[in-house]
């Protein structure tokens, strides 16, 4: 499948998101939920701890429409 993923840091997650056009829709539950125009369905994600799993990182790649070495080259830019 490729690439390990290794977790990251929510603020740092969010700050991509945003980059990419979604906005903060709501959150339900332990779930943060995000939109943008275009997408097939919201990303979602987990935000009770401090970090984003890798494997909740490629599924949310995966409905942007992004591959692992955009994302990767994007992320260093915002650390």
């Amino acid at each position: 499948m490729g690439s390990q993923l290794t977790p990251l840091k929510l603020n740092i997650w969010r700050k991509y998101l945003t980059l990419l056009g979604c906005k903060f829709d709501r959150i339900k539950g332990d779930h943060e939920i995000w939109v943008r125009d275009g997408l097939v369905r919201p990303i979602v994600f987990q935000c009770k701890s401090k970090e984003i799993e890798g494997y909740h990182i490629r599924t949310n790649l995966n409905t942007l429409g992004v591959d692992v070495k955009s994302y990767l080259s994007t992320i260093k830019t915002l650390k």
